[in-house]
């Protein structure tokens, strides 16, 4: 299975809070973990929104991003290009997206393309999971409006002790079908630029709907 994590999946490797352990499950079966470039600096600005928000400590957040960077090489990471601007700017007239969600899943699309092969995509904003199945890939979780409807508020989300590595680098490097190589990868691939992860007050650093917070900024994104 070859798995795309958007940085609101992505963030829950890394804090514990509702979805991390589907989340990790998931990395734990894939054969391929990818994402876009751009989600590197999603996650940093994910976590430092969840510690303006009072949802982590300085310390906690710190930890979270210290793991994650220690992880990003072992991702394969679709860089942003022109053709995949040009696709996402499509897709947010064909599926109603928002900027940088599209270019996420334009990434994600991309990467299948390439790979001749299915791409399991996981996001935990509601709006960009719906649209992934649309456009053909296979959204995860598989049932994310029901589990964002059952999460009730609980404990604070607290850093996840440093996670298993992804994959050895030579499996990493050769993601078949297609002779796409692992690392980075050439093409048409991309971002969601926005901040990650929690987006309106109540919700979790990793799962949010697009919808607009009050004042200073919306739902994954500023």
């Amino acid at each position: 299975m070859i798995l795309y994590l958007d940085a609101s999946a992505l963030v829950k490797r890394y804090v514990a809070e509702p979805g991390s352990a589907q989340v990790l499950t998931k990395i734990a079966d894939a054969r391929a973990v990818g994402t876009v470039a751009i989600s590197r600096a999603e996650v940093a600005a994910a976590l430092a929104k969840a510690v303006r928000f009072g949802l982590l400590t300085s310390e906690v957040a710190q930890s979270a991003h210290q793991a994650f960077r220690q992880d990003w090489p072992d991702f394969v990471r679709l860089p942003v290009t022109e053709p995949l601007l040009e696709r996402a700017a499509t897709l947010v007239w064909d599926l109603g997206l928002r900027g940088y969600d599209a270019v996420q899943l334009a990434a994600g699309l991309s990467w299948q393309e390439a790979l001749e092969a299915p791409v399991s995509f996981a996001t935990f904003d509601r709006h960009l999971w719906a649209a992934s199945g649309r456009a053909g890939l296979i959204p995860f979780p598989n049932d994310l409006p029901a589990l964002l409807d059952s999460w009730k508020r609980g404990e604070e989300p607290t850093a996840l002790p440093p996670p298993a590595p992804l994959q050895t680098p030579q499996h990493r490097r050769r993601v078949e079908p297609g002779g796409a190589a692992g690392g980075e990868v050439t093409g048409e691939e991309g971002h969601r630029g926005e901040d990650a992860g929690h987006g309106q007050e109540g919700e979790r650093i990793g799962g949010a709907d697009a919808e607009e917070e009050a004042g200073e900024e919306t739902g994954e994104g500023e």
